[in-house]
């Protein structure tokens, strides 16, 4: 949300308008600094956004309110409300009563304790509702879901529906200025992928990475894409396994029927995103998990967009990464022995791909930004030369 607000103190700014209160006049002041103190007058753009599980939501809401100058504000009360861990678990998953599993109760009181300075920090109102809820979610439905599907895609709906009524500005970027939006999906079953080799001249391999992307053209719009498209993305990263059920294209569907809402743009988008699936007549069958489980930090995506991105005046380029959970994890394991089974078998499957390195990234962005460097150096240097032998053929340069 601070980037958002950065975006729009810098395009009111630039405009000329008055902010408004918060971190956003403090941009604006600080624009104003930059510009009292460097003579330079900053414009400040976020064009390519790219994300995966929470962070996909996140860019999603992000993109909408940029392509369309709609407010992020009416979210913040709608997550309090309505994303509550009691409102999120299904009504099937849900304990009966407040005396069902209550030989469970220990176990709620032991994951408390594993965060116990974190609880006992909060005052007491909040510290008992913590317990509650972890209670209520402990005692919920076992060895399935315990978050409703459905619940969540009829939340996002709703997410987007609260910003579109809420008052709106102009777009974010300047005209022609074009958008992107990357958010990652897992495939579950996975589809085939053909590799040209030559001895066989073909390979059929499973592919489970998928990218779903949106983009505005560099043009207004009413929005980034339809709400049925935005939200199938955003359920579908974030469908952490265990958490939620998988995410297809049925559970939208009906979500969609049970809100009397029309897709025209289905088979086309359906295409689009799931080409495989959809030549095999099998795009409704397709299941689809958290991005996460296999592209934590979507940097590719938003690397190969950054290509269509020439510049026509000087522009200083950053990639911003917000990293969920920023602590600094060693595990050296000096003397601690072997891991057991089980905690072999999760970091194998779940903790250890969830937590890869971005260095290659980081890596790629720099060989980009040396080889630019590199470039501009050059012309640079052979400026004056050119300069001169073009001014002795025609006069002047």
């Amino acid at each position: 949300k601070e980037i958002w607000r950065l975006v729009c103190a810098s395009r009111a700014f630039h405009d000329g308008d008055t902010p408004k209160g918060g971190s956003e006049g403090v941009y604006h002041a600080l624009l104003q600094e930059i510009e009292a103190h460097g003579a330079i007058r900053v414009r400040v753009l976020a064009d390519i956004i790219a994300g995966a599980s929470a962070g996909g939501i996140n860019g999603i809401f992000l993109a909408q309110a940029i392509a369309t100058g709609q407010s992020l504000d009416p979210l913040t009360d709608l997550w309090m409300a309505s994303a509550d861990v009691e409102a999120l678990i299904d009504t099937e998953a849900a304990p009966k009563s407040r005396f069902s599993k209550a030989w469970a109760m220990p176990l709620a009181w032991m994951a408390a304790g594993r965060s116990t300075d974190k609880v006992d920090a909060l005052d007491d109102p909040t510290r008992e509702e913590v317990r509650t809820k972890l209670s209520h979610f402990i005692r919920s439905r076992w060895f399935e879901p315990p978050f409703g599907g459905k619940t969540f895609t009829n939340l996002l709906l709703d997410a987007f529906d609260a910003m579109a009524a809420s008052e709106r500005g102009p777009r974010l970027l300047p005209p022609g200025q074009p958008l992107d939006l990357f958010v990652t999906v897992t495939d579950f079953s996975g589809h085939p992928e053909r590799l040209q080799l030559n001895s066989p001249a073909e390979v059929v391999e499973t592919e489970h990475r998928l990218v779903v992307d949106f983009t505005d053209n560099g043009g207004a719009c009413d929005t980034l894409a339809p709400p049925a498209e935005l939200a199938f993305a955003a359920r579908a990263t974030s469908s952490f396994p265990g958490a939620f059920p998988p995410f297809t294209v049925a559970e939208l569907d009906g979500v969609l029927k049970d809100r009397a809402i029309e897709w025209p743009e289905r088979p086309a988008f359906l295409a689009r995103v799931l080409p495989r699936h959809t030549a095999a007549n099998a795009a409704e069958s397709a299941v689809l998990i958290d991005g996460s489980v296999l592209a934590n930090a979507p940097f590719r995506p938003a690397l190969d967009a950054l290509k269509e991105r020439p510049a026509r005046r000087q522009i200083d380029r950053r990639f911003i990464y917000i990293d969920p959970s920023p602590d600094i994890k060693l595990r050296l394991n000096r003397g601690g022995g072997t891991p057991g089974f089980f905690q072999t078998i999760i970091g194998a499957i779940s903790d250890i791909p969830r937590q890869q390195a971005i260095r290659d990234n980081l890596e790629a962005i720099a060989e980009r930004s040396a080889r630019i460097d590199r470039m501009r150096g050059i012309l640079t240097a052979i400026r004056p030369e050119v300069e001169a032998d073009v001014e002795s053929l025609f006069g002047h340069t």
